[in-house]
């Protein structure tokens, strides 16, 4: 069972003992939310894997076992593909994890970690401004005025969002009441927020990913969350990640029609390959494409036009177009952390995150935007190309901007 489920075992000893030994926590604030988030943990875990590695081994290692019966490669074997699995099953679900073998350990690698990050980090966002370009790169042309409207609203909420907070602050030191969160009023930041899309959270433990995960004080990340926060890094990634996801309804809703009209953009009729391509781009975000026609076929008239107002509050948009353009938008905000399963095991090690403390997000995304623009390439060619071309021509230019504003011409 879980630990912070179980009665304590030294109910002997007096409450007074056990606090002048600091073995019970007094902040409230802090138990609610540890119980919280490990309680989201294994509700989470045992919804998609299996409570422990026992349910995990019925419900995916058997089944797996199963298949491979008859067909396993020369020099297979079970035992290293079942251990290796495992592996990974107890790091993305915080079974298994590295903490330093003692405090002083602790205290020395946050040290490290918070003064690495404070020493080269402070122009991060420069280097995050050719982010959304990910998304172009993942874009028909057609969808350029979508891309460029949904990330400029996205940019201007945020901006708004961080000016009122900011203002708030100033109110609360003054002494006067402030209302809390409300950027909810706003729908747009309602609707990403239900799905985990662009939250401070989210962008904190995405930030951790990629560049000092594993903090093991308080103080070290409330110094790290402050300077990100300073040097813009936090804000802008929670408006490229919103912009994502908004741009992603618009691409959904743009690919639906084209496969209901069986044109493209132009009016040209689709060929099967036109057509095949625009299913899989819906598989790869999680959308079945028969079911969701089938779905947005109930919002076009008697004359044939699509109400898109309609179909953006019906059940089935929110229950599969949001959470698949949530995917997206991850997929394009990358979160290298032992999560996602996006980099090796041994970047997760206490000493890992020492040794290789910037190297998860280059790793991340050589292991899905680099291998996913092959993978498009390889596939159709003719359609992807250009597309990543023109992606990987601009974001080499910005980049090249950047590291000359950084390093003062020199680069």
């Amino acid at each position: 069972g879980n630990l912070f489920l179980k009665h304590r075992a030294f109910y002997d000893i007096d409450d007074v003992d056990l606090q002048k030994l600091g073995l019970i926590e007094t902040d409230v604030e802090r138990v609610i939310l540890d119980y919280s988030t490990r309680m989201a943990q294994t509700i989470e875990r045992a919804r998609y894997f299996g409570r422990n590695q026992y349910e995990f081994r019925e419900r995916f290692l058997n089944p797996i076992a199963k298949e491979l019966e008859g067909v396993s490669p020369e020099g297979f074997t079970e035992k290293e593909l079942f251990d290796g699995l495992l592996k990974v099953y107890k790091a993305t679900t915080g079974l298994d994890f590295s903490p330093p073998p003692n405090k002083a350990v602790g205290t020395l690698t946050d040290v490290i970690k918070v003064t690495q990050q404070m020493a080269h980090l402070p122009f991060a966002t420069l280097s995050s401004l050719t982010e959304p370009f990910i998304a172009l790169s993942r874009a028909d042309i057609t969808d350029t005025n979508a891309f460029v409207k949904e990330f400029a609203i996205a940019g201007g909420k945020q901006i708004r969002k961080s000016f009122g907070r900011l203002f708030d602050r100033m109110k609360a030191i003054t002494g006067k009441d402030i209302r809390m969160f409300r950027e909810l009023d706003d729908e747009a930041f309602f609707d990403v927020y239900q799905l985990g899309v662009a939250t401070e959270n989210a962008m904190i433990d995405r930030i951790a990913g990629m560049y000092g995960e594993g903090l093991q004080s308080g103080r070290a990340r409330n110094i790290s969350n402050w300077f990100f926060n300073v040097n813009l890094l936090q804000p802008w990634t929670q408006a490229v990640q919103m912009g994502a996801y908004r741009f992603s309804h618009q691409k959904i809703i743009r690919t639906l029609g084209e496969l209901h009209d069986g044109t493209n953009f132009y009016g040209i009729n689709l060929t099967a390959k036109g057509r095949q391509r625009r299913v899989d781009q819906l598989h790869q975000i999680g959308l079945d494409s028969e079911q969701a026609l089938f779905n947005y076929r109930k919002y076009i008239d008697e004359d044939g036009i699509f109400n898109e107002a309609l179909f953006r509050q019906s059940e089935f948009f929110d229950s599969e177009v949001s959470p698949a353009s949530a995917l997206f938008s991850k997929e394009i905000i990358l979160n290298p952390s032992a999560s996602e399963a996006n980099k090796p095991l041994w970047f997760n090690t206490w000493w890992g995150q020492v040794m290789v403390q910037f190297a998860g997000y280059p790793t991340a995304f050589n292991n899905t935007v680099l291998k996913g623009m092959v993978r498009s390439t390889v596939r159709d060619p003719a359609a992807n190309i250009p597309k990543v071309l023109a992606a990987t021509t601009m974001m080499t230019g910005i980049a090249t901007i950047t590291n000359a504003i950084r390093s003062e011409g020199r680069s």
